[in-house]
């Protein structure tokens, strides 16, 4: 199992969970789409082996240009929101510009010693493109003009169709203040719960447990593939 894999998991979880949205929009129940599919079981760990991953929440991020000393793992997940700090740089976790790696980042926050490892162990393999294969612009809009067919859409503003239904008409299907959280390492039957939580929720530990547990399934499953391929765990054993 490789880094790669370790990705593809991640993915994989992803699209066990937006598969929830289909339908139209009236008729989305978030807690009935998520029953109906079945539960994808776990990769089976190693025989005998448990790791403790207390230390990979507790232990601290590695100070930077966009993040001070001090942070925590957990309290960059714990509560799951988007934090910008105007004094210093943008960049992932002070905020996410668009070229940031950020689940290759978050990966290296759950499951590596960032005091031996780093956080950007596995950003930096030469396994992504080196960069957007179009040039993104610096103001807005941001993105690179589309590209391909059908043709680029009018840029004229008369073309977008803005949806006004009341709140009640939609689920929130992932929180996304923190990239990878509800997706790879909240367990799937508690992602409703989570994605329609508060960060009230988030601060009083309602989740905690259920991140621990997953975390250590996830570890216990691919931790002999990482450690064989040379990498430092955050995870005891």
């Amino acid at each position: 199992m490789t880094v790669r894999s370790l990705a593809a998991a991640a993915a994989l979880s992803m699209i066990f969970a937006l598969s929830a949205c289909g339908g139209k929009k009236d008729s989305v129940d978030t807690e009935e789409d998520f029953s109906a599919i079945p539960v994808p079981p776990p990769p089976p760990a190693p025989s005998g082996v448990s790791y403790d991953v207390r230390h990979c929440l507790t232990q601290e991020i590695p100070e930077s240009e966009v993040i001070g000393g001090g942070h925590t793992v957990g309290q960059a997940i714990f509560p799951d929101t988007l934090t910008l700090d105007f004094n210093r740089p943008a960049g992932f976790p002070n905020g996410r510009l668009l070229t940031d790696q950020v689940v290759d980042i978050m990966l290296a926050y759950l499951f590596l010693d960032l005091g031996e490892e780093g956080a950007r162990r596995f950003a930096d393999l030469p396994l992504n493109p080196p960069s957007n294969d179009v040039a993104l612009p610096a103001g807005f809009p941001f993105l690179a003009p589309a590209q391909g067919n059908p043709p680029r859409a009018d840029r004229s503003g008369r073309t977008f169709d803005f949806v006004d239904e009341d709140d009640d008409q939609y689920d929130r299907v992932d929180r996304v203040g923190m990239p990878l959280v509800s997706t790879a390492i909240v367990p799937f039957e508690r992602k409703p719960d989570y994605n329609d939580a508060t960060p009230q929720e988030d601060v009083d530990g309602d989740f905690v447990g259920d991140v621990e547990d997953e975390l250590t399934a996830l570890t216990n499953s691919f931790a002999d593939d990482l450690t064989s391929a040379g990498y430092r765990l955050c995870a005891a054993d």
